[in-house]
């Protein structure tokens, strides 16, 4: 018996982020150094938001809907994977395997791709994703990143919508003066 509805939820939530969790762990075991692990933590990162699209987006999108004291064990469990993943990308950078700009932004990106992006796996089942991350992206992002190392630091942003957009005038030779996106 649940004490109410929120209960329920709150170990929807919760057992979402333990079964993710569980998937990184034995993921990351099965690896011996920085680059093989993350390797292996983004393939079980994939996998759990192809393979359990519903349960991925239920563990994600529903944290706001609970009280600080249901929310705290999944954000726990979710704070230990992310750990997880910092450390191997700490230990990658100190072996001089990884270059990031920024460590904890380059995980916050690892742990947001499909995040966001729950329905994914229903197209994914169709296809044989774990070869292409592996046979096509990792060769590419391997080849790409000496070559990114030589750029300046810069920014991206993926969704140019004018309504993303804030404009140095209203003159037809305005430029962007900045992007402001609230995932809207």
């Amino acid at each position: 018996h649940y004490a109410s509805k929120e209960q329920i939820l709150a170990d929807l939530v919760l057992i979402g982020h333990e079964t993710h969790h569980h998937a990184l762990s034995e993921a990351n075991g099965r690896a011996s150094g920085p680059a093989e692990q993350l390797a292996n933590l983004v393939r079980a990162h994939v996998r759990f938001h192809a393979e359990r699209q519903r349960l991925a987006l239920v563990a994600n999108a529903e944290l706001h809907a609970l009280s600080s004291d249901l929310v705290g064990p999944a954000l726990a469990v979710r704070d230990s994977a992310t750990t997880m993943l910092l450390d191997v990308a700490r230990r990658g950078v100190k072996a001089g395997v990884f270059d990031p700009i920024d460590e904890w932004l380059a995980v916050a990106a690892i742990g947001a791709m499909l995040a966001r992006r729950p329905r994914l796996g229903r197209d994914l089942r169709e296809r044989s994703w774990r070869e292409d991350v592996t046979g096509q992206l990792a060769p590419l992002i391997g080849r790409a990143a000496p070559l990114l190392r030589a750029l300046p630091r810069q920014w991206g942003h993926g969704d140019w919508h004018p309504s993303n957009l804030t404009w140095t005038s209203a003159a037809a030779e305005a430029e962007v003066a900045q992007v402001v996106d609230f995932g809207l």
